[in-house]
């Protein structure tokens, strides 16, 4: 199963990285982080290993097309996001480029009826 073998995948990375650390003698964690902060990072672990589970289950049930579309989709979200909430000022060829991501998922989702035949 992708998702078995993917969850695997990381989890001898994490290990490799670890006994990597353990030989170079790195701190495991930064000094000055607090309880805090170590919320936030646990946080963050969850809502990844969270999203990372959806995002195979989209997977199953939307097909590779649509699974195909999301890192575009993404960023034509964040140029509108970082407009709002930062006040950048797009260029010309990020409004292209969101005007594109647009119609391509038209023309991607778009329903076709089969044409009657003669």
């Amino acid at each position: 199963k992708p998702l078995l073998l993917s969850t695997g995948m990381m989890t001898v990375s994490f290990l490799a990285l670890l006994v990597l650390a353990c030989l170079l003698q790195l701190p495991l964690l930064p000094h000055h982080i607090t309880g805090a902060g170590l919320s936030v990072l646990t946080a963050q672990i969850v809502l990844y290993a969270i999203q990372y589970t959806l995002y195979f289950q989209l997977q199953k049930q939307a097909g590779p097309v649509v699974v195909g579309q999301i890192g575009s989709v993404q960023a034509a979200i964040g140029i509108p996001l970082a407009m709002v909430l930062f006040h950048e000022i797009p260029s010309l060829p990020q409004l292209a480029a969101i005007a594109l991501v647009l119609t391509a998922i038209i023309l991607v989702n778009q329903r076709h009826t089969p044409r009657p035949k003669a």
